[in-house]
């Protein structure tokens, strides 16, 4: 057995009851907390029993409304997208409010300013929703020309893009908004 000395490899060194918190634990419990609670917040704000969902309405009529004007005939019913070859029920997972949370716990969960953190989400948010009507509008299309498709690059592709969409949205944001804001001497 090892006597307690000052070396490194002594039993009292490896005590870790004197280090702090470890960071990257830290950020990881923060980020699985704000995943939680905005999800909470959603399941109070819009629960699936009700009978209306703004953010399904707003994504159901807009998905329409872009697919009208590449002119690929669709019917909306409720929130319901009627096309040539296949009708969508557009759920609240459609909406991509997932990966709103997601991208929100990330930036939420990450140490930086309040202004850098706000900074984030004014602009992730609306391209984030952009990106989602661009995928609707994408599998619509190919649901009208080839669709064979259409529901490998739902459930595949498109899954895949949007995770990597979301990873790349927070390293870049770090990497020009909190490192720029931590050390202002670094150019881009």
């Amino acid at each position: 057995m090892a006597k307690e000395t000052g070396n490194p490899g002594s039993l009292a060194a490896k005590d870790n009851s004197s280090r702090p918190f470890p960071p990257l634990l830290k950020t990881c419990l923060c980020f699985g907390g704000y995943m939680v609670l905005l999800h909470i917040v959603l399941w109070l704000a819009v629960p699936v029993w009700k009978g209306t969902d703004p953010l399904r309405e707003f994504t159901t009529q807009t998905t329409s409304l872009f697919l009208n004007q590449l002119h690929i005939q669709n019917t909306v019913t409720g929130y319901s997208i009627s096309l040539k070859n296949d009708t969508w029920l557009v759920t609240q997972e459609c909406t991509a409010v997932n990966v709103l949370i997601l991208f929100a716990s990330f930036v939420l969960a990450y140490t930086a300013s309040p202004r850098s953190k706000i900074l984030a989400l004014a602009a992730g948010i609306p391209f984030i929703v952009a990106a989602n009507l661009t995928r609707l509008v994408t599998l619509g299309l190919l649901t009208d020309v080839f669709p064979n498709s259409a529901h490998f690059f739902h459930d595949f592709v498109w899954e895949t893009v949007f995770v990597l969409l979301v990873i790349a949205m927070w390293l870049t944001w770090i990497k020009t908004v909190v490192m720029r804001e931590e050390n202002p001497s670094i150019s881009g």
